[in-house]
């Protein structure tokens, strides 16, 4: 009875370990497809490891970003829910939540995100960007960098006219050289909202300095004109 036992639990266990082993290399193919921009097929092997392994937050996490590739916001945010749900203490799926929500329109949910995100990091004032560690584990991989966060935050707090808040975001952005192009331009919508021309128009110019074309014919339009007025 004992030696039957035994037997069953080795074969179960086999067949078990079988079953690990093919998942993972169906998250591995799922992987290869993801680097060559086919996304829909890395979906459908990830469709498949989930429903295997519900809790993989690794492959739970890849399908929302091959989601959000190919524009199915609403799908990413379902899966950065399992993600979060899974596990909390996640700066980037709290990041990659909000840009989502952003890109479908709710800026004031996708600013909640980046709260969370940042309240995970510590605080605006005091936190902590995680770097790659070979000796030791350290959540490098799920933590998102303040700099990326503010960015984000601040575009969607543009959006929905909170500019002295989105002002501080992008300042900050650039205090650390993080996206210039972008964030001058924005910072220039700010100052030009407040008719502060001179601000506006040095913004795009540095804006335009590190290759945003839209500065540049915003340049064109406006700071051209104001110059032309001042000179008459």
């Amino acid at each position: 009875m004992n030696s039957q036992r035994i037997l069953y639990t080795t074969f179960f266990l086999s067949i078990l370990l079988l079953s690990c082993n093919n998942n993972e290399k169906l998250y591995e193919e799922a992987k290869a497809f993801e680097k060559q921009g086919n996304y829909k097929k890395s979906i459908e092997l990830l469709d498949v490891v989930i429903k295997v392994d519900p809790e993989n937050v690794y492959a739970l996490f890849d399908r929302a970003v091959d989601k959000s590739m190919i524009n199915d916001f609403t799908g990413a945010i379902s899966d950065y829910d399992l993600v979060i749900e899974l596990y909390p203490d996640n700066p980037i799926a709290f990041l990659n939540r909000g840009k989502n929500k952003s890109r479908l329109g709710k800026y004031k949910e996708a600013i909640e995100d980046y709260n969370s995100a940042i309240d995970l990091k510590g605080s605006e004032t005091f936190y902590l960007n995680k770097t790659e560690n070979s000796i030791f584990e350290n959540g490098y991989e799920f933590d998102a960098t303040m700099e990326e966060i503010r960015f984000e935050r601040g575009f969607s707090r543009y959006k929905i006219d909170s500019l002295i808040k989105s002002f501080e975001d992008l300042s900050f952005c650039i205090d650390k050289s993080y996206e210039l192009g972008f964030c001058y331009l924005w910072r220039a919508h700010i100052y030009n909202a407040f008719e502060q021309n001179r601000e506006c128009c040095l913004d795009l110019e540095f804006s335009e300095k590190f290759g945003n074309k839209e500065a540049s014919d915003w340049i064109e339009k406006l700071c051209n004109k104001i110059n032309k007025n001042v000179a008459q």
